[in-house]
Parts: structure tokens; sequence; C-alpha cells
């Protein structure tokens, strides 16, 4: 009988160890994905002011059917060179026995920056030379007010 006792004693240890040890993997899952949560909320709270500022340009169904191309567009061009550059992002590159080299990996991080804000700043572009020259300066005006 003690032997049964301890026997089960020592199950209902490891159940509780085992549900333990879950729950705490599961508490790490959550925070990355909170984490992760938190960096689209980022994202789309910058999507949402730029829209919210579009719909104040009263805008033409042309013009609004032409900035939809054109987003569409940026974002497959943006998700193209993100792959890209995701194929080309390896550590291994500067890091050797003797150190890192910073220079390469500077030059390369700058490439990579330069690269997506020229993207950022054709849409700019096309967005603006799609607007008339008032809704260029009212959306230049909301733009500085609303610190996007």
């Amino acid at each position: 009988m003690k032997i049964l006792k301890t026997i089960a004693l020592l199950s209902v240890a490891g159940i509780i160890g085992t549900v333990a040890v879950n729950a705490e993997n599961i508490q790490e899952k959550r925070g990355m994905v909170s984490e992760q949560r938190e960096m689209m909320q980022h994202f789309k709270g910058k999507h949402q002011k730029m829209m919210k500022i579009m719909k104040q340009l009263d805008l033409t169904k042309e013009q609004k059917v032409a900035l939809k191309a054109n987003r569409k567009a940026m974002r497959s061009k943006m998700k193209a060179k993100r792959k890209e550059m995701r194929g080309n992002r390896n550590l291994s590159d500067f890091v050797t026995v003797q150190g890192v080299n910073r220079s390469a990996m500077i030059e390369k991080i700058t490439k990579t920056a330069t690269t997506m804000a020229n993207i950022r700043a054709d849409m700019i572009e096309k967005t603006l030379a799609i607007l008339t020259p008032a809704q260029r300066t009212k959306f230049v005006e909301l733009l500085k007010g609303d610190k996007l």
C-alpha cells in the first residue's frame, strides 16, 4: 500500500510539473505573439493615419483608383525587395574569428535602408503626382500636423 501511495504521489507531481512547464512555454509564445501584434498595430496605425489624411482630400473616383493601383504596385515592389533582402541577410558574411567587418556590415545595411527609402520616396512622388495642387498643399499640411 505504501508503494502504491508513493507511485500515485510521484505521478501527480510529474503531471503538475509537466503542466507547469507547458504553461511557461505557452506564456513565452503568447509574449512573442503580443510583441508581433504590437508591431503590427504600430504599422496599422500609420496606415490608418494615412487613410484618414486621404479621406480629407476629397479625392475623385479616378484619383482613388490611381492611388489604389499605386499602393498595390508599391506593395508588390516592397514585398519582392524584402524577400530578396531576407535571402541576402547573412550575419556570417560579416563575422569572423578576428572580429566583425564593421565597414562591410554598415555598407550593406546602409544600402538596404537607402533602397527602401527610395521606394518609399517614389511612392510619395507618385501620390503627389496624382493629387491636384490644392490637394498637394493640404496633404503636406496634414502630414506635418499628424507627424506620421
